[in-house]
């Protein structure tokens, strides 16, 4: 497997342009369009102030159907970074660079009478990740899907980011729009490709990225009852009734 996963890594470095630093073409980071600016911060978010936690959001329930071999729990401990696009000193990067970043992923909640696999998108909610000194708490408020076939996966996502000391001054704080694109490469195996694009707290960009995962399956797919205190089969019924596929309801 080891072998597998530095053959598609060089794969993938082979496609990149040789020189370090260039002018990106408008079409060097995907297909996916990403907005010149975003919203700034809440006050209470910023460099400098004590981190107390996120505002209070409401909470958004949103269903996608899915390809069989997205289902289930996923893992994946390091990060390629191919290539990024530094928008303040306009520079394009493309020496990858590997740093370690470890996540997790879940997938597929139920089926509907097809037995086609559905995942729940519940948020905001919230991921914490240790970062030597710092605590990078993330707080996803949006997420939704992009496409979806049997090559592949394209998820949305908007998140915010607040590093802090473990005193609770926050370092850094900024959000990240990003789309990843899963692929399945062989049995308990997926690629994630991800483009970021990261905006300081005052809603400007910073940084764009292209990176890449190699994801592990950890646990295969069941359906769920419950998560995150939602119950699944009534939800997902609410769902297919809504959108005029009531047929669906197992």
């Amino acid at each position: 497997m080891l072998f597998r996963i530095i053959l598609l890594v060089l794969a993938l470095m082979i496609m990149l342009p040789s020189s370090g630093f260039a002018q990106p073409a408008d079409d060097e980071f995907g297909k996916w369009p990403f907005p010149g600016s975003v919203d700034e911060l809440p006050e209470t978010l910023r460099p400098g102030q004590a981190f107390n936690g996120y505002p209070n959001r409401q909470r958004a329930i949103d269903w996608m159907s899915i390809p069989f071999w997205l289902a289930g729990d996923w893992m994946s401990g390091d990060l390629r970074i191919m290539k990024s696009y530094d928008h303040v000193n306009d520079k394009l990067q493309t020496i990858p660079t590997s740093t370690t970043a470890p996540i997790a992923d879940h997938f597929g909640d139920q089926v509907d009478k097809q037995n086609t696999v559905w995942s729940c998108n519940i948020t905001p909610f919230v991921s914490n990740m240790k970062l030597d000194n710092l605590m990078d708490s993330q707080l996803t408020i949006g997420m939704k899907l992009l496409e979806a076939n049997d090559e592949g996966v394209a998820l949305w996502q908007r998140v915010y980011h607040v590093l802090y000391y473990p005193n609770s001054q926050i370092h850094d704080s900024y959000t990240e729009e990003r789309v990843t694109e899963f692929s399945p490469q062989g049995p308990g195996l997926i690629m994630a490709q991800c483009t970021s694009k990261f905006f300081d707290s005052m809603g400007e960009a910073r940084t764009t990225t292209n990176s890449l995962r190699i994801m592990n399956q950890t646990k295969k797919f069941r359906p769920l009852g419950q998560r995150a205190g939602i119950n699944l089969p009534a939800s997902l019924s609410e769902h297919l009734q809504a959108t005029g596929r009531g047929e669906l309801i197992p």
